[in-house]
């Protein structure tokens, strides 16, 4: 492809154009840098078009400087590039000074390319005008060394930014400049050669850093090379030349660290200090000095790194030089240590021995405080926590104190801390005396307790240490590191962190059974804290194992009462206290979570469990007590308590799926043990406690669901008919017993109820067995008295035929209903009509049924007769001729008694007389025949003539 050569027309044009361009670009610049960068959406659309027209004119200003090369006859015109490529130039620079005050520069722009690229490419642009300015070919010695000069900065801010196209289009270009420089250099005199020896150190040291980010390592190796070769010694010796280049080679060597290569580190790195060695230091800069001494110190690092021997040896060398120079600097003790550590990782003591001269000589500096912190945490991972603890109190004490920087105290304070109790070994040691020391000393130079968040992580650590030991079951340990978190300089932990480490000390007392500390602790406690749940639980626990029954109670009620409580809390003390034996104590424990339940749901959800616990152990209590009446008082209210919360649970749903506190498993669980409970009840307990129990049961089966099944229907069926039964027999018997008037009215009333409650039950009712439903109308037939003796007893005279007519209705053998009612009414206050109208229906039904007690029979008619004797004689007559009848028919082994014959004979024959006193001639003569049949069936023949013998006597 064929070059084009430019015309002189067309490069005037192009200037003529970059020209316009370049103002329009300087004062779009400058306005950007007086306004400062935006981030809208305008500001970014202006940002963007200013970098393509930037580049488009750097690039013109490119070609318009090789074509000015390639016309060395023009040689006016080009004055204006070199006034507006200077401005450029300073503009650059200013552009990049304000950005460096403002940290702008190593941030993007809006259009997303950085502020120090775009600052490059002003820099380039005004490089390329102001060579495009100059006449190269016939150039002084002036414009060269100026041209190279812009050359060797344009360049190396290239390098410095990784522009490296521009950085070798830019070297070319010095390249050449520099050979012009060379030839024109001798003609103008020492001073022109000492320029151009230093720039050309600048230039290969610009080249070597191109080419090692290139990633060609030979070739720069080779251009270090070159600058001894070009006889640049000499210009190395200058001070500012050789920080130049020096710097170029730490950069080099630094990043080789970075990037662990330690032998090329070493290389580069040594080659920075050398060159940096010949110069004297008094006549380095600031920065010079300071990078003399990274230099060293990284060259020392690279060669402790790299784990050669040899380089060891070569960095002791290297930082006994730098501590006879700076004996006291930080960075000189931590390569000390470094070293220290490489060479004998196991000699603790020595490490230990520098880490205490940092802490003695080091000025504290946020940098240095770090530092320090750091060695230690190295003395920690080598296990040497003794030693460690000894720089931290070293630390803390000497310097921390005395500086107030309670930021830097805390730090440390639990650095050391967090080292005693990394380490397992000095845990059961003397670490605690030596800790305890630690804080005394703290607590008299420190004018106030530590922060609160030393404290808080101070406390957090013992915590967890004393509960490592606790769950050990090393109990004294844990006490002696709780007791250490209750120093005084752990004023600011707060209340309840007090109160909940004090009760750790009380725990691992119980454990260790020295309930006197365990006494101190809980009085040196605030009285909120005293009172606290968990305080009085374990004080609860104290009492128990010291018989203080009263100490114990006093705990429970706290508890209970407290508006935090936990019901939880007092089931442990119940569990607790019958673990001790003390069933007393548990007992009123369960008796406190029982009052939590109408106010607590979760308690209540728990009813059922708590009652079967307490029903237990009172049970025990009962066994174990000779005077058990207080117990089965309670026992009774239990079951009541019971009843009273199956009734609400059977209301209403205890869950949103419908489940109930009392199932039918509870339900059965009190129905059963309450039933056995009262049979027992019957023989050992008065009758009035036996009711309680057997009313809360039969409450209990009233409470079951209707779909329970057949086979469990019948056996709760079965059970309330007994229940019924019992309580009947309970309450007739109270009632008979009862010395008051209306306590006897009342139970009467009570039996009335259970016999109609058996009766509605037993109505319905089909026996699971024959056996079953004989033993049910037995029982049946016993209720029917008691109920009418109840009717009797209130005077509820019209029900008492119902009552009778329901007993002919089940009388059968053996069956004594009838008999009873029959004795009842011969005895009670009942209307004489009423009476004699029972007895007669019961007469006439057992005459009927043929009757086996004869004597019983006869004795109801000589009642019947006695009392119709004066109110109606047809009844008297009738009656006789009944018993005439019964006599006569009787069977031998059941006869009609003699005495009541008799009594029926002199009974009639003074009826006779009766009726002859009042001329009643029909009526004597009736009752002589009916005394006269009933002598004829005496078996006595004597008997019979003498009682034949008065009533032939008899008026007729």
């Amino acid at each position: 492809m064929e070059t084009t050569i430019p015309t002189t027309g067309s490069l005037r044009a192009k200037i003529k154009s970059l020209l316009a361009t370049t103002a329009e670009l300087r004062k779009e610049l400058s306005s950007n840098n007086n306004n400062g960068n935006t981030a809208s959406a305008s500001a970014s659309t202006s940002a963007s078009a200013l970098g393509v027209r930037l580049d488009s004119a750097l690039r013109l200003a490119e070609r318009c400087a090789t074509a000015r090369q390639s016309l060395p006859s023009l040689r006016e015109g080009f004055d204006d590039l070199d006034v507006v490529g200077t401005d450029l130039w300073n503009l650059a620079a200013n552009l990049a000074r304000d950005r460096d005050v403002q940290h702008l520069l190593p941030h993007s722009g809006p259009d997303g390319v950085s502020n120090r690229t775009r600052n490059l490419h002003v820099r380039l642009l005004a490089f390329y005008m102001i060579e495009c300015s100059q006449q190269v070919a016939t150039a002084n010695y002036r414009n060269i060394a100026r041209l190279l000069k812009v050359a060797l900065k344009a360049a190396r801010q290239c390098v410095d930014e990784g522009e490296l196209h521009w950085a070798n289009s830019v070297l070319e270009r010095a390249a050449s400049h520099r050979e012009r420089f060379k030839k024109i250099a001798k003609d103008n005199g020492p001073d022109a050669e000492a320029q151009l020896a230093s720039q050309s150190c600048g230039f290969y040291t610009i080249k070597m850093l191109l080419h090692w980010k290139q990633g060609n390592h030979p070739l720069a190796n080779n251009t270090f090379a070159r600058v001894t070769e070009d006889g640049m010694a000499e210009a190395l010796s200058q001070p500012h030349v050789a920080e130049y280049m020096a710097k170029a080679l730490f950069e080099i060597g630094n990043e080789l660290f970075k990037q662990k290569s330690y032998p090329l580190a070493i290389q580069w790195l040594q080659r920075a200090f050398n060159v940096l060695d010949k110069v004297e230091i008094l006549y380095l800069s600031e920065h010079g000095s300071e990078l003399r001494l990274s230099a060293t110190h990284n060259l020392a690092r690279a060669c402790i790194k790299s784990g050669i021997q040899e380089n060891f040896k070569k960095a002791k060398n290297i930082v006994d030089i730098i501590s006879n120079e700076w004996p006291h600097r930080l960075t000189t003790l931590l390569l000390r240590l470094d070293l220290a550590q490489a060479e004998a990782p196991e000699d603790v003591e020595a490490y230990c021995q520098i880490v205490r001269q940092m802490i003695d000589v080091a000025q504290l500096t946020e940098q240095t405080f770090k530092a320090i912190m750091g060695r230690i945490h190295v003395l920690v991972s080598k296990k040497a926590v003794r030693l460690a603890c000894g720089c931290m109190d070293t630390l803390i004490n000497k310097r921390l104190v005395l500086l107030e920087n309670d930021e830097w105290l805390a730090q440390a304070f639990i650095t050391r801390l967090w080292a005693t109790v990394q380490d397992k070994t000095s845990r059961e040691g003397d670490s605690v005396e030596d800790l305890k020391s630690l804080l005394d000393k703290l607590t008299k130079q420190l004018s106030k307790p530590l922060g609160q968040t030393a404290t808080h992580a101070a406390r957090i650590l013992l915590w967890k240490v004393s509960e490592t030991f606790y769950l050990q079951e090393k109990y004294d340990l844990s006490s002696i590191w709780c007791r250490v978190a209750l120093h005084k300089v752990f004023d600011r932990s707060g209340e309840l962190n007090l109160a909940k480490i004090a009760r750790r000390v009380i725990m691992c007392a119980i454990q260790m059974k020295e309930y006197g500390i365990a006494g101190e602790i809980f009085n040196d406690m605030s009285e909120a804290a005293k009172n606290a749940p968990l305080t009085r639980l374990l004080m609860f626990k104290v009492a128990l194992r010291t018989s203080d029954e009263d100490l114990a109670i006093n705990c429970l009620e706290i508890i209970a009462q407290h508006p935090d409580s936990d019901h939880r809390l007092l089931y442990t003390c119940a569990l607790d206290a019958q673990e001790i034996g003390n069933r007393r104590i548990a007992l009123r424990s369960l008796q406190y979570i029982l009052g939590l339940a109408e106010n607590s749901s979760e308690v209540a959800a728990k009813v059922p469990v708590i009652l079967r616990s307490t029903i237990r152990l009172t049970m025990t209590e009962i066994e174990n007590t000779r005077d058990a009446r207080s117990h089965v008082e309670n026992l009774c209210s239990l079951y009541e308590r019971a009843l009273k919360y199956a009734k609400k649970s059977r209301k209403r749903p205890h869950a949103a799926g419908g489940t109930r506190i009392f199932d039918t498993t509870e339900l059965e669980w009190f129905s059963i043990n309450g039933y056995n409970l009262g049979l027992r009840g019957v023989v050992e307990w008065t009758p009035a406690i036996t009711l309680r129990i057997f009313t809360a049961c039969l409450g209990f089966t009233e409470l079951f669901p209707s779909d329970i099944g057949a086979a469990k229907y019948a056996e709760i069926t079965h059970r309330k008919l007994c229940l019924h039964y019992l309580c009947a027999n309970m309450c007739i018997n109270i009632a008979r017993l009862d010395e008051t008037i209306e306590g006897q009215l009342q139970h009467y009333v009570f039996t009335r109820g259970h016999v109609e409650g058996f009766r509605k039950v037993y109505t319905d009712w089909e026996g699971r067995s024959e056996e079953e439903s004989k033993d049910m109308r037995g029982k049946f037939d016993k209720l029917l008295p008691f109920d009418f003796e109840g009717a009797t007893k209130l005077k509820l005279w019209d029900e008492l035929d119902q009552l009778v007519d329901e007993a002919i209705l089940l009388d059968a053998q053996n069956s004594f209903a009838l008999e009873y009612i029959a004795d009842i009414v011969m005895c009670a206050t009942t209307p004489q009509t009423t009476a004699l109208n029972v007895l007669h229906r019961i007469v006439e039904h057992k005459i009927t049924v043929q009757y086996n007690d004869m004597q019983k029979l006869a004795t109801w008619i000589r009642w019947l007769i006695q009392f119709s004797l004066s109110r109606d004689a047809s009844i008297v007559e009738t009656l006789l001729t009944q018993a005439i009848e019964l006599a006569k028919c009787a069977d031998p082994d059941n006869r009609y008694s003699e005495a009541e014959l008799e009594w029926l004979i002199a009974t009639t024959w003074n009826k006779s007389i009766d009726f002859s006193c009042v001329s009643d001639t029909v009526g004597a003569k009736r009752f002589v025949e009916l005394a006269l049949s009933l002598a004829a069936l005496l078996k006595s023949d004597v008997k019979l003539k003498e009682l034949q013998g008065k009533l032939l006597d008899a008026p007729s």
